[in-house]
């Protein structure tokens, strides 16, 4: 498993890394790797929730985090399938770019988790009890 420093800083820091690691029985990965460091081969990568940010990231090639290192560098080139659940608010799907990333994604061979059906886009600030 992989994911973003901040993430593995904050699980880290809580003890919750060690306790993930335990409970999936795979190394997670938070630190880029050194070149002499053994190089993950997962059967396969989701990334969820992938937020707009990293949705735009992913879909344009910057890979300035170990998460997207990981799972971009595999995306349709290790045979294992990449599942995006993307969690983006209505107000950051209106770009223009935004289909345009998750149709660039969809077309890269990855797995989207996405849709009106899967997961309503919610304005910002808008009651939890209207989801």
């Amino acid at each position: 498993m992989t994911l973003t420093l901040n993430a593995s800083r904050g699980m880290r820091v809580n003890g919750q890394l060690q306790r993930l690691e335990a409970v999936i029985g795979l190394p997670v990965w938070g630190t880029p790797r050194l070149p002499i460091e053994a190089r993950p081969r997962p059967v396969a990568h989701c990334v969820a929730p992938a937020r707009a940010n990293y949705v735009g990231k992913f879909a344009t090639g910057i890979a300035d985090n170990q998460a997207l290192k990981q799972v971009g560098a595999a995306l349709g080139t290790l045979g294992a399938p990449a599942v995006v659940f993307p969690r983006i608010r209505a107000a950051h799907a209106r770009p223009p770019a935004c289909e345009g990333h998750i149709e660039t994604l969809r077309e890269a061979g990855a797995e989207l988790v996405y849709g009106a059906g899967v997961w309503a886009l919610n304005e910002p600030r808008q009651d939890l009890t209207d989801r």
